[in-house]
């Protein structure tokens, strides 16, 4: 991809601190910039080796569905914005427990801006 491409990606306001070399991933995949990768794969995000130790869900319910277990077998911290998707039972202690078998916090953020 592109410099043009990339800095799309990024948030508004962002500049990174060079160019971005498009050329340059990780073994994972992950276009690094600025020490943070990015990405669109989630296989790529998880399979990542950066020293990364939280995870920020923003996408909704579905993705604490599909991804937040995965960020807690890691010993990944997860903090949740969407926390409706805690509302069944079951899966809230699942996700308990993965955290407290590996080491992580599941952290829970309420309210809106």
């Amino acid at each position: 991809r592109s410099n043009e491409e990339i800095r799309s990606l990024l948030p508004d306001g962002y500049t990174p601190s060079a160019d971005v070399d498009t050329t340059t991933t990780t073994d994972a995949g992950c276009l690094m910039v600025d020490g943070s990768c990015f990405t669109t794969d989630p296989n790529n995000f998880f399979g990542t080796n950066s020293d990364w130790n939280l995870c920020v869900e923003a996408a909704g319910q579905p993705a604490v569905r599909q991804h937040g277990k995965r960020c807690l077998e890691m010993g990944r911290d997860l903090m949740i914005t969407s926390i409706g998707a805690l509302t069944d039972d079951a899966f809230y202690e699942d996700l308990s427990a993965t955290a407290e078998a590996n080491g992580s916090r599941l952290i829970l953020c309420t309210g809106s801006m």
